[in-house]
């Protein structure tokens, strides 16, 4: 024998709560034997992600469909799911260029990592990679950004890493980076920027800076350049 189930009713989910389903089970050998019960059912509302979430961008969609699968984006991947991302690193030659970093990348609230390598995006640095609360390593070089860097990126207090090299980055170096409480190392090696150099802490590990027009108002190397570990600040 087979046992069916179903719907005594038509159910419709509209709101977070325990509803009670009345199931209709049955035999299929003999269907007058027939019995109904009721199912407690847990409805949350979730929002379904699609492509357009993030912005069409083939790199970060490619990525997180292979982190979460067989889950796909566009079928059945919820905002929740992304909570799984804590890493995204992309460091092969990409599959299309000209595509840019979505403002959506907030959504990846649990992001730790976010390292893209020479991945010829374009666009800006968006504000929003401000609001990755948990992200101790930004590195992301070898693009052709049209922006400035963000001073907002001072927000993220548990950055350990920025590393910004060769992305065309204008303008001058946010003064909020030289206050991040947990930075060891910084990297933002031949762009254009320009204007003055901030007081790094003393104790950094990593400070590279060559290949741009800053300027220090000072007739030495700064201190905080020279006792770093590791320091290129040629140019």
């Amino acid at each position: 024998d087979t046992l069916r189930m179903n719907f005594v009713d038509q159910q419709i989910f509209s709101d977070e709560k325990v509803y009670d389903v009345s199931i209709k089970l049955s035999s299929t050998a003999t269907p007058s034997v027939t019995k109904t019960v009721i199912v407690p059912v847990t409805a949350k509302k979730g929002v379904p992600i699609t492509s357009d979430f993030f912005e069409n961008q083939s790199w970060i969609i490619t990525n997180i469909n292979e982190q979460l699968k067989p889950k796909k984006i566009d079928r059945d991947v919820y905002e929740s799911d992304l909570l799984q991302i804590k890493k995204i690193e992309i460091l092969k030659a990409p599959p299309k260029v000209n595509e840019h970093i979505p403002a959506t990348i907030d959504s990846l609230v649990n992001l730790t990592d976010l390292h893209l390598a020479n991945q010829k995006l374009v666009g800006k640095l968006p504000t929003t990679i401000s609001n990755l609360a948990k992200l101790t390593n930004l590195s992301i070089y070898g693009n052709t950004f049209e922006s400035e860097i963000p001073s907002s990126l001072g927000n993220l207090i548990q950055i350990q890493t920025i590393r910004l090299d060769s992305n065309n980055l204008k303008g001058t170096i946010p003064v909020s980076l030289s206050l991040l409480p947990n930075l060891k190392e910084i990297s933002l090696k031949q762009n254009k920027l320009s204007g003055n150099l901030p007081d790094f802490p003393m104790n950094m590990d990593m400070i590279a800076l060559e290949n741009n027009q800053i300027t220090y108002n000072l007739a030495s190397v700064p201190t905080f350049l020279t006792s770093a570990r590791t320091k290129t600040y040629d140019n």
